[in-house]
């Protein structure tokens, strides 16, 4: 079976701001990823990646 590769995303303000929506609603992942046309692991990895810059933010400003 060939492997399917899906065009590669930038991902974007907009797009992480789409991102974050979905969350703050609660809707599932394998929902975010489909009508954002990307895969669920892309769809987690991202977020963790703004909550962990978004943690990093507020522990740098907390200690100033």
């Amino acid at each position: 079976m060939p492997i399917v590769r899906r065009p590669v995303m930038k991902w974007t303000p907009e797009k992480d701001a789409e991102l974050l929506g979905y969350y703050q609603h609660g809707l599932r992942p394998a929902y975010m990823a489909e009508r954002m046309g990307l895969t669920i692991a892309s769809v987690e990895g991202r977020y963790r990646k703004l909550m962990r810059a978004q943690k990093a933010k507020e522990a740098k400003t907390n200690d100033g």
